[in-house]
This record gives structure tokens, sequence and C-alpha cells, in this order.
């Protein structure tokens, strides 16, 4: 069985994402389950949500996962054969950064998102707190502009001045990304159906 090492968790803590190697889908489920259980699994490929074509700023084609999940997790069976990037920015940062008023604001304001759970409601604030996580950021670019206003406009443009980190993923590599904290997304390829990644959604507790 893997272990997030203290120094995994150190990272988690730092950057908001960390890489780990695993020899197997059950291996990574064993190391998984040391943080939450696994909401939802679900095999797919090396390639951007659809709905990200609704989005004409390329800078902002990152989004968050399901408000109940805390954490994601990404296992890579078959690597994307061009060598195309998982793409990650903070959306923490950009939200400390902004006045206190504004701050408060976004914690009132809220965002519509894809129910995948019985009992999920409509919308979700764009900040607020869960899983013992204060200002958890919630984003999801093709809702920006559903009730913007110039708080939410403030946030949108502090998060496109972030710079994106890219994360190209090797076979037998997990990706874990906090989702309190991270953006993430996929850069596009022709020959993405030729990968194949194991995504995990853990609602966690800790």
């Amino acid at each position: 069985m893997s272990n997030l090492s203290l120094h995994l968790r150190r990272r988690l803590v730092a950057h908001g994402w960390a890489v780990f190697d695993s020899e197997s889908d059950r291996d990574t489920k064993l190391t998984l389950d040391q943080l939450g259980e696994t909401a939802h699994r679900v095999r797919l490929p090396h390639e951007p949500d659809p709905r990200v074509l609704k989005v004409e700023d390329e800078t902002m084609r990152l989004h968050s996962a399901h408000p109940r999940v805390r954490w994601v997790a990404w296992h890579c069976v078959r690597p994307e054969p061009t060598g195309r990037s998982v793409l990650l920015k903070s959306a923490f940062e950009p939200f400390k950064d902004l006045p206190a008023g504004t701050q408060e604001a976004l914690r009132q304001t809220t965002m519509g998102f894809s129910r995948n759970f019985d009992g999920d409601p409509e919308r979700c604030p764009v900040a607020r707190e869960a899983f013992g996580h204060k200002d958890w950021v919630f984003f999801a670019p093709w809702f920006w502009r559903e009730g913007a206003d110039e708080h939410l406009d403030a946030f949108v443009a502090k998060l496109q001045a972030m710079p994106v980190e890219k994360v190209r993923l090797l076979e037998g590599q997990v990706l874990l990304v906090d989702n309190a904290r991270m953006l993430h997304g996929f850069e596009p390829s022709p020959r993405s159906r030729e990968s194949l990644l194991i995504r995990r959604w853990i609602a966690a507790h800790h």
C-alpha cells in the first residue's frame, strides 16, 4: 500500500497539488482512502470538458470539480501520446488578494453547476466554508456571465492574471489536486482518445 507521505502532504498544503507513483488502480484507491471516501470513479480520455468551448478566453478554460468534492485524482493508465498536459491554476490566491468587501460579496454570490448527486442544490457560493476549509472557492467559467457583477468580474480579472501550471502525467503516475483551492483543465489534443485516465472524486473530511 502506498502512503501519503509527510512530503506529499506538505506539498498539497504548499501548492494545492502533488504527483505520486502508483503500481495499480487498487494501489491508488488504497492511497486515496487515507484522504476520504471516493464519491465517483470514471475512466476517461485526457481531454477538456466539452463545456470549455463556450468560454472564449483561453486563459479561463479551467474549472472546479463538483462542490461536494474535496480532492480530485487522475491515475494515468495510458499517457496522452503527444505530451499534452493537465492544466492547473490557483483560485484561492486570487481570492485572498481581493479587498475584504469583495471577498464578502463573493461569499454571497452563487454560480450554477452540474448536479451529480441526490440532494444537490441548484447553485453554489463562489466562496464558502466546507470540509473545515475557510473560503473554499468554486468556479465554473461557463457560468461566469450568469448573474455576474463587479465583484465576480474583479475575481475573474485576478484569475486571468494567475499563471497556469502544466503537469504532464506519465504511465503509473497519479495527480492529486485540492479542489478547495485549485482549478483544473486539459490541453486539447487531436489524439486525446488514445489516452486513458481513471479519475476519482474524493469527498474528504480531513
